[in-house]
């Protein structure tokens, strides 16, 4: 039996190839890289660790998707979180120290609140259950592949979840924001959350986190990436690195296989589990066009790109595991884009993330794809000294706030979009993919098109929310269509 081909071996590729393993088909994974991974990243400098991924992990507890995680190992039973037990959030001149679990959360909400807000507070904890509710249910088939009969019973089951989410799906988070009395709750509701993203996703958001389903597992990106491989490996898949594939060769209107340089691997079924554009314009050509891919390209928010300054530091800072710091100063991430809400991720809690006494922090800012682009394409030596510009910015307003910290500094490490471009091809440098607005929850890339037989899409739109849990779903889901409608070839 031929093994269908996996185009990408990061989390959405790895997690299609365990659920094709353990369904007997073999499959082979081509990754274009020396490590799998994809953008779900770390790497070590100098006795430090630096994980650029796996922040927090959803369904790490309990669920539809944990039980799939568990099958491909990305967490396992008893598995053990770490984090600290708050974070700060920092918005318009106000501070907010952020436990993550109801009875904290909603002291903190009737702390911030006017009198007009109280229903809007029992009305945000119901809906909360409810997404947390519905996220605990067993699940079956994906819905496109039920009968008449099971959606109609699978409807009727869930009625009181579809009737909210037809009510909030096409609501964005700042509409929903304003409607709040409190100024200090508006800006808590901002510092948390992306304000563009669809409401509907920061209620599978908050779900997770204020319901404990949520946290850092043990290892981090490492151990996690090691545990899929691992997992694949041992049901008989074959991962290659260094294998960037060049095509996606058709047939007429059938995938053949694909092209790896001079060779040719054929293939009963293409899984595409990397980037949409890369796929349809490098790829395939042109070849394979449709509706929602050319609404996303075309009018899709995107997870804005990011330059990422990792610090090794001699001493403690006390930072949380998570600041978002204001600064009147701002860092700019590149000449017309300034940060004045740093977002920083410190480790001191972390366990080896850096040696005794020691911690490791990375800071992440926002920043525009085209000028480093276009930066590296005239000049080595100018994208080297901006990058050296944008640390000396960040370190003073590092200083500023933490008295001692450039003396700290053993490590500095920077990471622009073309580094994160250098592990997965990027769409625009976004190092997420699209976000999670009304938009693109309403317009998701189908796991397959009838325009071209044999390949599927894997990770490029995923479940509301993103992050490893959906796209391990999202993985479960392309491999069920496409064993539905393979079945002549298997």
């Amino acid at each position: 039996m031929e093994s269908v081909i996996i185009v990408g071996g990061g989390i959405a590729g790895i997690s299609a190839g365990i659920f094709l393993q353990k369904k007997g088909i073999p499959s082979v994974i081509y990754e274009k890289n020396d490590r799998p991974g994809g953008v779900c990243y770390s790497f070590d400098e100098k006795n430090f660790h630096f994980d650029l991924c796996c922040r927090l992990l959803n369904g790490i507890e309990s669920g539809w998707r944990h039980k799939l995680m568990l099958e491909t190992g990305a967490v396992f039973p008893g598995m053990k979180t770490e984090s600290s037990p708050f974070e700060i959030y920092q918005n318009e001149g106000e501070s907010f120290r952020v436990e993550w679990n109801c009875a904290s959360f909603r002291k903190l909400l009737n702390g911030l609140c006017s009198n007009e807000d109280s229903r809007r507070i029992d009305h945000f904890f119901d809906t909360v259950e409810k997404f947390y509710n519905l996220s605990q249910e067993e699940r079956i088939r994906p819905f496109g592949l039920l009968s008449l009969r099971e959606k109609s019973e699978f409807l009727r089951k869930r009625k009181p979840y579809f009737d909210l989410y037809k009510k909030i799906l096409p609501v964005p988070f700042e509409k929903w924001i304003a409607e709040w009395q409190s100024e200090s709750v508006r800006k808590l509701w901002q510092a948390i959350y992306p304000d563009n993203y669809s409401l509907f996703a920061f209620f599978t958001y908050a779900a997770a986190r204020l319901y404990g389903n949520s946290g850092r597992p043990v290892g981090g990106s490492k151990a996690l990436i090691r545990r899929l491989t691992e997992t694949y490996r041992n049901l008989g898949g074959r991962l290659e690195t260094g294998a960037a594939v060049d095509e996606i060769v058709m047939d007429k209107k059938r995938v053949a296989g694909v092209r790896l340089g001079k060779r040719f691997e054929a293939a009963p079924a293409v899984v595409a589990a990397c980037d949409l554009s890369a796929v349809l314009t490098k790829l395939l050509h042109g070849q394979v066009k449709f509706k929602q891919a050319k609404t996303f390209l075309t009018h899709g928010d995107l997870v804005y790109p990011i330059i990422t300054i990792c610090y090794g530091l001699s001493k403690r800072f006390g930072i949380p595991d998570m600041l978002f710091l204001e600064d009147d100063h701002g860092v700019d991430g590149s000449p017309d884009l300034t940060n004045r809400l740093i977002e920083i991720q410190s480790y001191e809690s972390i366990p080896g993330a850096a040696p005794p006494g020691k911690s490791a922090v990375v800071v992440n800012l926002r920043c525009d794809w085209y000028f480093w682009k276009n930066l590296r394409e005239r000049s080595e030596d100018a994208y080297r000294q901006y990058k050296l510009t944008v640390v000396n910015e960040l370190n003073d307003c590092m200083e500023r706030h933490f008295p001692g910290f450039t003396d700290a500094v053993e490590v500095t490490k920077v990471l622009t979009p073309l580094s994160y471009g250098k592990l997965s091809v990027l769409y625009k440098g976004a190092w997420r993919g699209f976000a999670p607005t009304a938009l693109s929850i309403k317009h998701q890339i189908p796991h397959f098109v009838s325009s071209c037989k044999g390949l599927y899409f894997c990770g490029q739109s995923v479940a509301v929310g993103g992050g490893i849990d959906a796209v391990t779903e999202d993985a479960y889901e392309t491999v069920e269509y496409l064993l539905a409608k393979e079945k002549f070839i298997f």
